[in-house]
């Protein structure tokens, strides 16, 4: 079962301009700090376990950045830092309206050589991972969606 979630602060800065508001995105820089991860669990203990078991087992965690590009036929990406290595997510669009944007994509951990840290995450918790087959698993894939609200001006 997915484990949902999401962090509470982003910063947003270069955001540009363009002949579209796509356009206007390209080059957007974003910075999100890791302690602000929310994931909703009415126990309190999932978060803790989180940024000590899976970020704690990275470098440089203490934020997650990026740059939002938009490439030839408005194909989106974003390139995502995270312990020290950057990667390209592509990304797949809609638009609510003209100041609307919903991007979503999907971060593979491997291409961030963050594998050991979904091991030790899935250690500290590998009771609540535990299938009916006895098996212990966390996936190494994370979703990725984002709802851009923008205001006119």
């Amino acid at each position: 079962m997915p484990v949902g979630g999401k962090f509470n602060e982003i910063t947003i800065s270069n955001f540009g301009s363009g002949d579209t508001t796509l356009e206007a995105m390209d080059g957007t820089e974003f910075s999100i700090p890791v302690s602000s991860l929310f994931s909703n669990d009415p126990t309190g203990t999932r978060d803790p376990k989180i940024l000590e078991f899976f970020f704690g087992a990275l470098e440089n965690t203490e934020l997650i950045s990026g740059v939002f590009k938009v490439g030839a036929d408005n194909q989106c990406s974003i390139d995502v830092t995270l312990s020290g290595q950057t990667e390209t997510i592509p990304l797949t669009y809609s638009t609510v309206n003209d100041t609307k944007f919903i991007f979503d994509g999907v971060m593979e951990l491997a291409n961030w050589d963050a594998l050991g840290a979904v091991a030790s995450i899935n250690k500290a918790c590998e009771a609540l991972h535990t299938g009916t087959d006895g098996i212990s698993k966390t996936r190494s894939e994370v979703a990725i969606h984002t709802e851009v609200l923008l205001a006119k001006k």
